[in-house]
């Protein structure tokens, strides 16, 4: 899944497959179009596991919910 920021500058949280030492989802946010030297870049400015679902679900009812592959369902961690 992909949400809009929050803090409304260019960056996207994207919750990923993989899962922490913890089985928690990581979640990574990702500037997008961040100028470095001239260059326009994809910036990746945090990973870490995130395992509150209490959050996405706040997230997708604030209307931030960007993208989901629905081919793909999150699989239960347990």
């Amino acid at each position: 899944m992909v949400f809009k920021s929050a803090s409304g500058n260019d960056s996207y949280p994207v919750l990923t497959e993989a899962v922490d030492k913890n089985n928690e989802s990581i979640l990574i946010a990702i500037e997008i179009n961040k100028s470095e030297n001239g260059i326009l870049v994809n910036n990746i400015t945090s990973a870490y596991g995130k395992d509150e679902n209490e959050w996405f679900i706040e997230q997708i009812k604030l209307g931030n919910l960007v993208y989901q592959d629905k081919k793909k369902p999150r699989m239960d961690k347990s």
